[in-house]
């Protein structure tokens, strides 16, 4: 599993990186981002449009806290929280949705370095 450092303005992130490389966001640090007082605002957004996720942009995954208490939490890919981001109506939604794309930019990019140096070339 990779370490990352991710923050967007005073939130921090923890991300979650899947066996597919992908970064994925929890749903509670998104609406940190956002600048909303609860995830509820994020499920609702969610809700409100989930015909427009597909299965590579929002998961559900389950945890298991102090007492063996099951907890299931959405989660949502680099693509999600940028289509979560349009349906926002806060101020810094825009804002957000830029440093989202930067931060996407930046992954394929190191996707692409990543797979030419695995490339030898032959002998």
């Amino acid at each position: 599993m990779t370490s990352l450092a991710l923050s967007f303005n005073e939130v921090k992130f923890n991300p979650i990186v899947q066996c597919d490389g992908q970064i994925w966001l929890s749903s509670g640090e998104l609406a940190q981002a956002l600048d909303y007082k609860s995830v509820k605002s994020v499920s609702n957004l969610y809700n409100s449009n989930k015909d427009e996720f597909s299965e590579s942009m929002t998961q559900v995954i389950e945890s298991v806290t102090s007492g063996n208490y099951k907890k299931k939490s959405r989660i949502f890919s680099l693509r999600g929280c940028h289509l979560i981001a349009m349906f926002a109506r806060t101020a810094i939604a825009k804002q957000f949705r830029k440093w989202v794309l930067d931060v996407l930019d930046r992954e394929v990019i190191t996707k692409q370095l990543e797979g030419r140096q695995s490339i030898s070339p032959e002998q």
